[in-house]
């Protein structure tokens, strides 16, 4: 069982990334690249963590490079946003590079003061906290699209696929962004109520069912969103003209 978590979270987020780095445009690379540093990493660091801690030197590697890896998918998501929903946007293109500079500044950290080993050090805590706000950002700017294009639909100014698109983005970004969010909350509270995930090894089996969980409820959403099947746009289509 310790292999199957990180395996399935490799080939669920994997397999959109392989498909859409074939497609041209900066925001398909940014995608793909977001999917397959989020596979490298999470099943990585969900490995090396197996047992609550990263002792053995093979269990730091795949530490290191798990973390190194979600910083990665990191910046790629905050490029993504800013590309697809915010290209002309000064504000965002700080945002963006304020994101950036984070993840890295969060990763160095995690890499000096003892986090490869110490789930609850406080430059985790940061590194989590930077990972789940890109999240947060792409969750917000689809949740808006959204609710903007389903008003535009009701008037004949927008497509309903589209309108769809942006409502599957709120949902594997929110699935996503939750999976963080409760790890995150999850070790904050273990700071705040003195209980090491060390100490407590089960904590780690409940983070794995989390990401699975959540990982399995978006795929279908980031498939429908970047692959949708012929007979799911004509559900959309149909639907809407009822």
């Amino acid at each position: 069982m310790g292999w199957l978590a990180p395996c399935l979270v490799f080939a669920l987020l994997a397999a959109p990334a392989l498909r859409l780095a074939r497609m041209p445009g900066k925001a398909e690379r940014s995608v793909a690249a977001f999917f397959l540093a989020s596979a490298t990493g999470l099943s990585f660091r969900l490995f090396a963590m197996a047992d609550g801690a990263a002792d053995s030197l093979f269990e730091l590697v795949f530490n290191v490079v798990g973390h190194a890896a979600l910083s990665a998918a990191c910046v790629a998501l905050f490029v993504f946003t800013r590309t697809v929903f915010r290209a002309t946007e000064t504000w965002a293109r700080r945002l963006q590079g304020f994101g950036t500079l984070a993840s890295v500044a969060t990763l160095g950290a995690v890499f000096v003061d003892g986090g490869l080993g110490n789930e609850q050090a406080l430059s985790v805590l940061f590194a989590n906290a930077t990972r789940t706000a890109s999240y947060a950002w792409c969750f917000a700017e689809a949740l808006h699209y959204w609710h903007m294009m389903r008003r535009r639909v009701e008037v004949g100014l927008a497509e309903p696929i589209v309108a769809n698109r942006f409502g599957l983005w709120c949902v594997w970004t929110g699935g996503l962004m939750s999976c963080l969010g409760l790890v995150l909350a999850m070790r904050i509270a273990g700071v705040v109520m003195q209980i090491g995930i060390e100490s407590a090894p089960n904590i780690m089996g409940v983070v794995r069912v989390m990401i699975l969980s959540g990982i399995l409820a978006t795929m279908t959403a980031i498939w429908l969103s970047f692959f949708p099947p012929a007979r799911y746009l004509d559900w959309i289509e149909k639907r809407s003209e009822a």
